[in-house]
Formats: structure tokens, C-alpha cells, sequence
């Protein structure tokens, strides 16, 4: 006689299959939408943290207005510089490092840090991040990021200024001759086309103070700009004081997006609701099973086996079915995200899966354990 294949276990392996497929979908799509949104600001996140030097020799002017329709002048307002004989500096040690090059690489964690200036960015980098894209070559190091061997990573649009030297291109930059050892964009326009990255450490001392900064982490901006502002006295005898970051078309058109935040939230708990209300409605056709089979004397063992074959057959027919489907989006190119990033992203999700599967099994194993067939019967 054939088993008949309960419909509820067929609904655990589809939702197996579903959590593990839009999951991938949903995650990825959030993923490229936030990544376009950071190319199109120049490779900076909404929450990067921009600051600058609060220098006391600077006289502040805060307020500007027209005087009254007589003179019709304009009369500005401001406050005097708090230490108008303080020179800011960034001094030299004598490991070759310079004070701008301790700051930026002062807080601990994995972060994308860079002097801003136009096209210009100078950057350092540090632990595991996302650098921008290249369709060629590849990034700067750490260890680049703060020698003083000058390289770049310049955009698409420079790439007819390249030139060759014993075999190596160079770009001609900031009255420097740049090593160029990466090519910035993706295989359409972006904005990344007219940037121009330069390691930290080839920018002399006098440049590193030109521009405004910034902190782009993969965790927390703030904690990352906080470790640098307690260095910052120490390093120049100044503070540090934030900027708004700058506003981008991608950030005037989007309107802020804040909606896709709850978005998610919406979404996993929805899914969580299913889950967990299949889960219980199958846990209580399982009581009554293992009742019966108690009631009949079936060791622990068989009843185990019995209660969990479908499970387990179920399970794995969705989490390979899941697989199957993250496998044909993956070799389909759906996104246009790096491997590494769409791999942790499948990774997680597997993981999950497995997670989930094994708690199931620990629960039907706790329900043999702690089931009374007396009030099983007795709801009967």
C-alpha cells in the first residue's frame, strides 16, 4: 500500500523552497537598488559621515540678509575666529605617516574612508568592504592605501589619457605621475566614469588637508566617526565638525526611499507568520500520531522515524528545490552584483534553511518526549 503524502508536509517543503527563493530575490534586489544608489553618489552610502577640521583660525559667518530698501545692501553677520594665531597642520612622523593618514586610519573594523575633493577621492580602506567595481585591473590594498607609490583607479572617462611606460600605464594627475592599476565602472555609464581614486599615501602632506572627509562603514558610522573625533585634539588641536552629506540627483528623485525599510520588515514578519502557523498545525497532527502510536506500544525510536520521514523528505525536496532556483538566477546573471556579495547572500539564506530544518527535528523529537496520549485522547 503506498503512503499517502500528507498535504501539510508538501506545504513545509514548498515554503522551504519559497523562503529560500524569494529570500535570494528580495535581498539581492534590495542589495543592487542600495549599490546603485552609492555609485550614483559616487561610491558613498546615505550614511556615509562627512566632517571636516574645526579650525579655531577660521572666522565663522553665520547669518547674511539684505539691509533695509534704502541702501539695499547686503549686511553679513558673524562671529569672530575663537584662535585667529592657530595654524593647522598635518605633521610628518617618523615612520613616514602623516597626522591626516593616523586619523582616517585611526578606528578599528572594516570601513571605506577617502578625502573628498571634486573627482578626487584619496582613499583608505581597511578589513572586509565592498570597493567600487572595476572592469578592469583591480583596487588599492591597505597596504597601498598609505604608501607613498603613487596609483589610481580612474573612471572610464580618463582612459584615453593612459599612457605606457616599460609596460606599465600611467595617468597624469595632480602633477603626478599615477600607476594605473584599475579601470572604475561597471559595463554601462555611471557615475563612477569621471572619479578619480588615488591612494591616501601618494597625496603630499599640504593636499591631505585640502578637501572635507569621510567615514563609509559596513556597520556603524557613527561608532567608526567617534573613534576618529577622540584622536582628532591629539593629532591637530582641533576638533572635528560634521557636514551634511552631499545631496545627489539619485537622492532628489528617490524621495528617501525610508518606505523600503519597512518594507522588509513587512515581508519577513509575513513570512514568519506562515511559517510559524504551518509549523503549528502540522506539530498538532503530529501529537495525535505520536498518541496513537504510544497508545499501541511503538517504541520511541520507530515513532521518531515515522513522525520524521516526511518531515525530513519534505525539508530536503525544498531546500534542494530552493538550491535549483538560486543556481539558475545566479547563472542567469539576474543581478548585477559582485559574486562574493551574491554568494554570502545565498550562503545566509542556506543557513537559515538548515537552521530552521534541524529545529524542526528537535521539536518533533521534544514532542515523543513530552506527549501524554491520555489528553490527546481526551480532546478526541
Amino acid at each position: 500500500m503506498k503512503r499517502k503524502h500528507p498535504a501539510m508536509d508538501i506545504t513545509i517543503g514548498f515554503l522551504f523552497m519559497a523562503f529560500i527563493a524569494v529570500g535570494f530575490i528580495f535581498t539581492c534586489t534590495d542589495a543592487e537598488y542600495n549599490m546603485n544608489q552609492q555609485i550614483a553618489r559616487g561610491f558613498i552610502t546615505r550614511d556615509a559621515v562627512f566632517f571636516e577640521f574645526d579650525d579655531p583660525s577660521h572666522a565663522e559667518a553665520y547669518f547674511t540678509a539684505m539691509s533695509d530698501e534704502t541702501d539695499n545692501q547686503i549686511v553679513s553677520y558673524g562671529k569672530d575666529a575663537s584662535d585667529p594665531d592657530f595654524v593647522l597642520k598635518n605633521e610628518v612622523y617618523d615612520d613616514g605617516s602623516t597626522a591626516v593618514e593616523r586619523l582616517l586610519s585611526s578606528p578599528e573594523g572594516s570601513y571605506f574612508s577617502a578625502l573628498h575633493r571634486g573627482i578626487l577621492r584619496a582613499v583608505y580602506c581597511t578589513g572586509d568592504i565592498y570597493t567600487p567595481p572595476v572592469v578592469e585591473g583591480r583596487f588599492f590594498t591597505e597596504d597601498e592605501c598609505l604608501s607613498d607609490r603613487p596609483l589610481a583607479v580612474i573612471g572610464n572617462d580618463y582612459i584615453e589619457q593612459i599612457y605606457e611606460e616599460n609596460g606599465i600605464k600611467y595617468f597624469d594627475y595632480l602633477e603626478n605621475k599615477y600607476e594605473v592599476i584599475g579601470i572604475a565602472g561597471l559595463t554601462g555609464k555611471s557615475a563612477l566614469d569621471s572619479l578619480v581614486f588615488v591612494n591616501l599615501g601618494s597625496l603630499p602632506p599640504e593636499e591631505q588637508l585640502n578637501g572635507i572627509y569621510y567615514y563609509d562603514s559596513s556597520f556603524s558610522n557613527e561608532e567608526v566617526y567617534e573613534k576618529a573625533e577622540s584622536k582628532a585634539n591629539g593629532l591637530f588641536g582641533c576638533g572635528l565638525k560634521r557636514h551634511d552629506i552631499p545631496l545627489a540627483f539619485i537622492d532628489v528623485v528617490s524621495g528617501g526611499m525610508y518606505m523600503k525599510t519597512y518594507l522588509k520588515i513587512l515581508i519577513a514578519a509575513l513570512m514568519l507568520f506562515v511559517f510559524a502557523n504551518t509549523m503549528i498545525q502540522y506539530t498538532e497532527r503530529q501529537r495525535m500520531k505520536i498518541s496513537v502510536m504510544k497508545l499501541c506500544s511503538v517504541p520511541s525510536d520507530k515513532i521518531f522515524y515515522k513522525v520524521s520521514r516526511s518531515y525530513i523528505c519534505d525539508s530536503l525536496i525544498g531546500i534542494a528545490a530552493g538550491v535549483i532556483v538560486l543556481i539558475v538566477l545566479i547563472k542567469a546573471g539576474v543581478f548585477s552584483l559582485p559574486l562574493s556579495h551574491i554568494f554570502s547572500v545565498a550562503y545566509a539564506l542556506l543557513s537559515v534553511a538548515v537552521f530552521v530544518f534541524l529545529t524542526g527535528l528537535f521539536f518533533s523529537e521534544l514532542m515523543i518526549l513530552i506527549n501524554k496520549p491520555g489528553e490527546v485522547v481526551r480532546k478526541l
